[in-house]
């Protein structure tokens, strides 16, 4: 089968859309398909170079998202129609194919390709209540809404699919939405014993990715784990890993508040290899995300596809909803936990493989290639 898998943005390591297409695109290549990936809007193509097609194992389109809707088009339109896939797979989030959130001519892009067989999978929808609820973001999100379902209707996807159930219930209007679960961003790697000793004189926490901006959950995350490390009395080392945009904010700061400067080392931008290793060697990682939106955060599922336990946002819910995520339940901790006992680490295998293949299930359930 051959299939065109479009988002806004290609850089590797800038964005996890892109590191989530990269990884499906290498195991849908090696399931025996041929795949071409397309940046729409990539903002790390200037103006000048228009768009960078690069022929390598899997072709790569870059067209910067300085040009105009026009120029664009012509680009999407040539060379898709040149590769002929059997199906397109959009990955959508609306800020990824516009930078004000309002993707208000995606639709007129896609419309002079010939066949257009079309997959959705969206990472993410609009703006809801509860994030930064003000007049403003209401409204945002009402247009999002409404430009999604134009969206839809108007290049009408044979297949819509998203990675958790949350979202699909906000798509409750749409009868096809299935679930197709995220893997994780890194994959898990294999070590010698010598590579994988712990210092067991120390408690090791990894953070990965951005922190989150929701400061009271954060603290209440941090209140929580300073009374687990207290109540066991645990020597703590904390890592962050990648470039946290959120340095020297009041959330990075809550770190230096409850457990000081000295127990906190930077790495920076690091190998999947090394990130790997740091997680294997970690007795906990902390997630930005809460139970609902879990399944959708590319980092979060990394670590626990690492056997990390990982201390997450929110209550623990009454009832889990996401079976998708069941095998990873007891590695959860709430801070509303009344225990304060540590979850086991758990012992899993990479995903990406098994998710290629639901991804290609649902394809072929539609008989269109």
């Amino acid at each position: 089968m051959k299939i065109a898998i479009v988002l806004g943005c290609l850089e590797p390591r800038k964005n996890g859309v892109a590191d989530y297409s990269f990884v499906l695109a290498n195991q849908l290549q090696e399931l025996g398909h041929e795949i071409m990936l397309v940046s729409i809007n990539d903002p790390y193509i200037d103006k000048l170079t228009r768009f960078n097609y690069e022929v390598l194992t899997i072709p790569k389109i870059r067209i910067s998202d300085s040009l105009s809707d026009l120029e664009r088009k012509e680009i999407i339109t040539n060379h898709i129609n040149l590769f002929s896939p059997d199906i397109v797979s959009i990955q959508f989030v609306s800020y990824s194919f516009h930078k004000k959130g309002i993707p208000y001519n995606l639709a007129n892009l896609f419309s002079g390709i010939i066949n257009l067989n079309a997959h959705i999978h969206f990472h993410e929808l609009w703006i809801e209540e509860g994030k930064l609820w003000n007049i403003k973001n209401i409204l945002l999100g009402l247009v999002q809404k409404l430009t999604i379902y134009k969206f839809i209707k108007s290049i009408n996807p044979f297949s819509i699919t998203t990675s958790i159930p949350y979202f699909s219930q906000m798509l409750f209007s749409l009868n096809n939405v299935e679930i197709l679960p995220l893997f994780g961003n890194i994959l898990k790697e294999e070590f010698s014993c010598n590579q994988l000793l712990i210092d067991t004189s120390k408690f090791t926490i990894v953070v990965f990715g951005n922190l989150t901006t929701k400061i009271n959950e954060l603290e209440n995350q941090l209140i929580r784990l300073k009374n687990l490390v207290e109540r066991e009395n645990l020597e703590i080392s904390i890592k962050f890993i990648g470039n946290i945009k959120t340095y020297k904010t009041k959330s990075y700061s809550l770190f230096v508040k409850y457990f000081g400067n000295e127990c906190i080392q930077h790495y920076g931008e690091c190998s999947n290899q090394t990130i790997s290793l740091l997680f294997q060697t970690a007795n906990l990682g902390i997630s930005r995300a809460d139970y609902k939106y879990l399944g959708k955060s590319g980092s979060s599922m990394a670590m626990l596809e690492h056997g990390l336990p990982l201390l997450i946002r929110g209550n623990r819910p009454n009832e889990y909803l996401n079976i998708f995520l069941q095998q990873f339940n007891n590695q959860l901790l709430y801070f509303s936990d009344s225990t304060y006992s540590l979850p086991p680490k758990g012992h899993h295998n990479n995903r990406q493989k098994e998710i290629a293949q639901q991804f290609i299930s649902i394809i072929n359930k539609h008989n269109i290639a």
